[in-house]
């Protein structure tokens, strides 16, 4: 650790100090801008581009007098400069053509745009393809002053990333593939690998808004990211810095490696995380109006997280390639708590319970996989084999004492949690002939046990011991086809996914077998270049997760628990989506989701004050939503703004144990961020959230949602490095508070706030070593298909 963060941190600091001062100078270029009538212009955009991908290169205004400046300018026969200006023509001269003198530059009067609203249309930000959205990171990287991969997600239509997680027009079941690996790890471990991965790592990200049917079948989503990790012989790196600070400090660094020789290569990434936070959670129980208990707990969380991983792969002949990776993600997480409990009745304080405690949580996964890839060049055919094996290993120790008038008590938790998973499949896909595209189809088969054991030690007047064991078993078998083809204005993607699921333990109805259809459908129709629809419908099945199905008690402390349900049903899905996108950039999004028996946990108090967390099926819940966005340019490039509104209606009655869950309600969520691209390659980006008071089965939220934020990233050094400086929650908002309703006359008003508003700064340097030499030439092949191994 010593080896690696001193020297980022002094190197960071020394790039900063060369921030501020001048870059070794190339030319300088000269010149004065007037009109027709030969009259100075003043505030003209003054910009070089680059041709092949329009991206700003370099830029200025002109002065008072008309006259600009552009300094420390390379020449490249790609570049150009461009003078821009409200009510006037573009004017463009290549810098392969530029005179040595200063240049004199006459812009002809556009009189249709005098005419017209000075508020012009986004730069092409993303296509779609039969449910499939693609967002060019490479071309929009510029305009967002942004350092990782997290923070650019937030800005592709539908996708909202917050402290929360990351939803994609509301769905939070999502999965990530990274360079052909699917990462299974937890979704706050995911977070962690992509806030590590920098926006320049990163080519494109492919947003499955209906997965096809060789997706599983649990996934709403799957969002596809490609890097730009060359693999030339040699070896190049990216090292990643980012440094927080709130209320106390965090830190995240990564460093990515990748060498290769002949044809062999190896991927590799070190990273490392630690920070400390803080949540208070405050909670007011009442009884017909009247204050019944008033709970405040702070939370101070103290989390360490590491994951490497390596990736290996071989070209073998130029059509075979295997492969074979490791990743691991040990977190350990230490809580310190302090929770007072007070009690009352006809308005008077009955009792006190005063709790201190620590806990330990620690997480130990090992991911392996091997994989092998054929290629048939003459049917242009490809076969995919092999299988992930995981290990996950979970504790969670806890020591709480809780003191009150009439006693002391104590509680020692124990609890472990043991999981294996095999997953083995097969893929085939090839072209069709005439009358499709592509023919995919392919098998999986994915088993599970897990083994979890509890042991909870009371103390109090004598000592009580509590244990239990929970052993589950599930298996699936997945087949699945599915065929596509895509005419010059029409396409379709159409197939079927066929599980067959085993699940059995040691505890009483949990025990099942059953077989599930699950297809897929995606229409597309393209009238022109500016205009693209897509449709599709796809069905679902969640299963419940196997902690969700154990009876034993999970003890939060001596007088809350939660406990499982055995006899949870499967929830099935069924989704269907209808989008729209102009010119690329303005997007329209209408979705209409209805679940059968969807999960959800709800609340109960008994007459003691103990309260317990239960877990049902509801019987139907309807989501029906539109998103909307709409990129404009305002002054020419120079500032850019992006409106994006989310409104989706809540409906659903269930019934438990007599009495009605009512849902029936309308939220909405809505961003507005503005970005500004300067000279000099400096970006400055504001951003501003607000949602509406969620609602849901027994709860109800209390007062608006807002986020205000702030960043600046700067270039340095020919763009192998950069720089962000950014402030989160700038206004220190981030407070939930709502309302659950126990029973038609108990509820319990929730205070929650957790640490949000944090300065960041983020340093990221691209490094290489390309000058090995190699004896042997590498059979070229597919070069596409041996990066995705």
């Amino acid at each position: 650790m010593k080896l690696c963060t001193k020297p980022a941190l002094l190197t960071l600091l020394l790039f900063v100090a060369i921030t501020l001062s001048s870059w070794a100078q190339t030319r300088i270029i000269t010149g004065i801008v007037k009109d027709e009538a030969s009259e100075s212009l003043p505030f003209v955009n003054v910009i070089v581009i680059n041709a092949n991908d329009e991206s700003i290169v370099a830029g200025t205004t002109t002065d008072l007098e008309g006259k600009f400046t552009l300094e420390n300018i390379v020449f490249n026969d790609k570049h150009a400069i461009q003078f821009k200006s409200i009510g006037y023509e573009v004017h463009a001269i290549s810098l392969e053509n530029l005179p040595d003198q200063p240049l004199n530059v006459v812009l002809k009067e556009n009189s249709q745009q005098l005419e017209e609203v000075v508020v012009k249309g986004q730069r092409q930000i993303v296509s779609q393809e039969l449910g499939t959205l693609k967002f060019d990171v490479a071309k929009n990287k510029e305009i967002f002053a942004v350092n990782s991969t997290w923070e650019m997600l937030d800005k592709i239509p539908g996708v909202k990333t917050g402290e929360d997680g990351i939803k994609v027009n509301g769905k939070s079941s999502i999965q990530f593939i990274i360079d052909g690996r699917i990462q299974r790890v937890s979704s706050d471990q995911v977070e962690e690998i992509l806030k590590s991965l920098n926006v320049d790592e990163v080519e494109d990200i492919k947003v499955h808004t209906a997965p096809s049917a060789e997706y599983e079948s649990n996934v709403d989503v799957v969002i596809e990211i490609k890097t730009n990790r060359k693999l030339e012989n040699g070896i190049t790196g990216t090292e990643t810095l980012n440094l927080y600070y709130g209320e106390y400090p965090k830190f995240n660094n990564s460093i990515y490696l990748d060498a290769k020789y002949g044809n062999v290569y190896v991927k590799s990434m070190i990273g490392l995380s630690r920070w400390r936070s803080v949540q208070v959670d405050e909670s007011w129980r009442y009884a017909n109006d009247e204050l019944k208990a008033h709970k405040k707990m702070d939370w101070h969380h103290f989390p360490l997280n590491f994951f490497p991983s390596i990736d290996m792969g071989w070209d073998i002949s130029g059509n075979d390639f295997a492969g074979l990776a490791y990743q691991n993600f040990t977190g350990k997480r230490r809580e310190e708590t302090n929770i007072n409990d007070t009690f009352y009745e006809n308005n008077e304080q009955i009792n006190i319970f005063q709790s201190e405690g620590e806990r330990n949580k620690t997480r130990q996964r090992h991911i392996i996989n091997a994989n092998y890839k054929r290629l048939f060049p003459k049917i242009e055919g490809q076969l995919s084999l092999g299988a992930d094996w995981i290990i996950s290993d979970n504790t969670d120790k806890q020591d709480l004492l809780t003191k009150s008038s009439e006693n002391t008590e104590s509680l020692e938790s124990h609890v472990e949690n043991a999981i294996r998973i095999g997953t083995y499949y097969a893929d085939y896909k090839m072209p069709g002939g005439n009358a499709f595209d592509e023919i995919k189809f392919g098998s999986k088969l994915t088993s599970q046990t897990s083994n979890a054991i509890a042991q909870y030690t009371f103390y109090t007047d004598e000592t009580n011991f509590e244990e239990s064991r929970f052993d589950y078993q599930e298996s699936i078998w997945a087949v699945y086809f599915n065929l596509s083809k895509q005419w010059e204005k029409v396409g379709y993607s159409i197939g079927l996914r066929t599980e067959r699921f085993e699940r059995s333990a040691n505890v009483e109805s949990v025990d099942s077998l059953t077989w599930q259809f699950i297809p897929n459908v995606s229409l597309s129709y393209n009238p022109s270049e500016d205009h693209n629809f897509n449709f599709s419908i796809n069905r679902k099945v969640y299963r419940p997760q196997y902690q969700f199905l154990n009876p034993a008690r999970f003890y939060l402390g001596p007088r809350n628990y939660s406990e499982g349900n055995p006899f949870l049903l499967p929830m099935f899905r069924t989704n269907t989506q209808l989008s729209y996108i102009f010119k690329g950039a303005y997007s329209i999004t209408a979705y209409h989701t209805i679940d059968k028996n969807r999960q959800t946990q709800l609340p109960r108090v008994d007459e003691e004050g103990f309260t317990s967390y239960y877990r049902i099926n509801l019987n139907e819940f309807i989501y029906t939503g539109l998103t909307i966005d709409v990129p404009v340019n305002i002054i020419s490039d120079f500032w850019r703004m992006n409106l994006t509104y989310d409104i989706y209606h809540l409906s659903g009655d269930n019934y438990y144990k007599g009495e009605l869950i009512k849902n029936d309600n309308t939220q909405w969520d809505a961003n507005i961020n503005n970005s500004f691209t300067l000279p000099k390659d400096l970006n400055i980006e504001m951003n501003f959230a607000t949602s509406s008071p969620f609602k849901g089965y027994q709860s109800e939220g209390l007062g608006y949602s807002y986020n205000l934020s702030f960043s600046i990233r700067k270039k340095l050094m020919d763009g192998k490095a950069n720089i962000v400086f950014r402030v989160n929650d700038l206004l220190d908002t981030n407070i939930t508070m709502w309302n659950t309703n126990l029973n038609e006359n108990e509820y319990i008003q929730y205070n929650n706030r957790y640490e949000s508003r944090r300065m960041q700064l983020s340093f990221t340097y691209r490094f290489g070593n390309n000058k090995l030499k190699v004896k042997n030439k590498m059979n070229k092949g597919n070069i596409e298909e041996k990066n995705r191994l």
